[in-house]
């Protein structure tokens, strides 16, 4: 899960800390640092959101279906209907005996 927790953001924050070439404070990170991290998760996950193809909704980080053969993002909702209601169709071959 990505920036599921606290120790997700900490992860991030220490990362973004030795990416910049200094090292985290010894006293703690400040709140700032915490609402600095939160804010750009925040934006990054709406930079990734997707748009249901069938209702044209918003779809939740982390909630879309994908289609394998047309590539289209869908919301739990109108998944159902763009896949066979019973499942893929099996291929039908004629087989002479």
């Amino acid at each position: 899960m990505l920036f599921g927790d606290w120790r997700d953001t900490r992860a991030a924050l220490e990362t973004a800390f030795e990416k910049i070439g200094e090292k985290p404070p010894e006293s703690g990170y400040r709140k700032r640092d915490w609402n600095l991290v939160s804010e750009a998760i925040s934006a990054y996950r709406e930079a990734q959101a997707f748009e249901c193809i069938e209702c044209k909704s918003a779809i939740a980080y982390g909630g879309e279906i994908r289609c394998l053969d047309c590539r289209a993002t869908l919301c739990e909702t109108c998944a159902p209907r763009h896949f066979w209601p019973n499942g893929r169709p099996k291929e039908t071959v004629d087989v002479v005996k």
